[in-house]
């Protein structure tokens, strides 16, 4: 089956084909586009598109797609399933003033976008 997606970013039209054998897969592959680029913090619209590619131990690259609302600074990130497929992350902010020395847990906070609540990742 081949799906092609355009979607809309800013002022830049995104289309990309997507193809693959299984029905499933190819739909599953589409819906990461189909999700709304709205902020899981402010609820702004005021989303980009970024990525970036980060060298583990010289041996393997990991490639990071990610969503970050220029309005609040949260970001979502793009998460592939060990069985294949790609779902999006949590909202999360980063907290400022923590450095890279505390684990992750305590730099960031997660943004439930099903409840509008910030969800502290450690109890106080």
């Amino acid at each position: 089956m081949e799906i092609i997606v355009n979607k809309q970013m800013g002022n830049t039209s995104l289309e990309v084909t997507i193809s693959e054998k299984d029905e499933k897969e190819a739909l599953a592959k589409a819906l990461i586009f189909t999700q709304p680029d709205i902020c899981g913090l402010c609820k702004k619209e005021n989303i980009v598109w970024n990525a970036n590619k980060v060298n583990i131990k010289e041996k393997d690259t990991h490639t990071y797609i990610k969503r970050r609302c220029l309005s609040c600074g949260a970001v979502s990130v793009l998460g592939e399933f060990k069985t294949g497929g790609y779902f999006w992350k949590k909202w999360s902010k980063y907290k400022k003033g923590l450095n890279n020395g505390q684990d992750k847990e305590e730099r960031y906070e997660i943004i439930d976008p099903l409840t509008d609540v910030w969800m502290p990742t450690k109890e106080a």
